[in-house]
């Protein structure tokens, strides 16, 4: 398993305690607020699997009536985050967290669109 993909589906099951959650962008049957675990970004260092770091994004949409939720799902998904020690068969640990709020007028309805940064640091135990 590559580390993005160890960092992905750890970073998934936590997210899975804190609403529903989802791998790809629901259609729009889906309810509010839901988790995206998206986009994720893998640099080995020395071109090796041993060393490296994951970007990880994950995305919280609700309405705008919703801020408080999403801001309490924010702030359990970081918690959690903090505490990942391992993903599968890596070591791994958080490094950096950055989040941002944005307006999101795609819909009829007014989002929020919460962006959630992490970044880890992994070896490959072995």
């Amino acid at each position: 398993m590559t580390p993005s993909n160890a960092i992905f589906r750890t970073l998934y099951g936590l997210a899975m305690a804190h609403g529903d959650t989802y791998d790809y962008v629901p259609d729009a049957s889906a309810k509010y607020p839901f988790i995206f675990v998206g986009e994720a970004f893998n640099t080995d260092t020395s071109n090796s699997e041993l060393v490296g770091t994951v970007s990880q994004t994950i995305h919280l949409y609700g309405t705008r009536t919703q801020r408080n939720a999403l801001d309490t799902m924010a702030m359990r998904i970081h918690d959690d985050a903090g505490k990942v020690r391992e993903a599968f068969n890596y070591k791994a640990r958080m490094t950096a967290y950055n989040d941002r709020v944005v307006n999101d007028n795609s819909t009829a309805t007014p989002l929020l669109h919460y962006i959630l940064e992490l970044e880890f640091i992994y070896t490959k135990r072995g």
